[in-house]
């Protein structure tokens, strides 16, 4: 099934389409992205999405009250904030290229620290760098 990046969709499952994904992967010097077949792309996307929508953010409600996804939130227009688009692109590009079985090690790190309180993120630290700024640090991500 092909992959649904439609802003503010209600079946949305990524925020970014593979060609557009494949673009920004040349833009961040992400070279083994382009190896990936489309069906490995798209599962990328989807549980990268997955996984950054599994936080509570600290910004508005959602934009609009049906859409699917976590973003675009009240307070960005209608859009989804580059920096959202980023940490998409880093953590697809992680899990295509790590693959399920190494996927809590990163640079010999462990997941990204979610709390004081010792819940992990399942984003790598490249994501979770740049997503920290949105992310809520009260209660837990599910």
């Amino acid at each position: 099934m092909a992959l649904d990046s439609t802003l503010s969709g209600t079946a949305a499952e990524s925020y970014l389409s593979v060609t557009d994904a494949d673009a920004r992967a040349i833009e961040f010097g992400l070279a083994g992205w382009a190896a990936k077949t489309t069906a490995q792309k798209e599962t990328a996307l989807r549980v990268a999405t997955q996984e950054i929508d599994s936080h509570r953010f600290n910004s508005a409600d959602r934009y609009a009250a049906d859409q699917a996804l976590q973003f675009p939130r009240g307070v960005d227009d209608g859009i989804v904030p580059r920096e959202i688009k980023r940490a998409l692109m880093y953590q697809a590009e992680w899990i295509a290229m790590a693959g399920d079985g190494d996927r809590k090690q990163w640079d010999g790190a462990n997941a990204a620290p979610l709390s004081s309180t010792g819940n992990t993120s399942p984003l790598c630290p490249r994501a979770m760098n740049i997503l920290a700024k949105f992310i809520s640090r009260v209660g837990r991500f599910s």
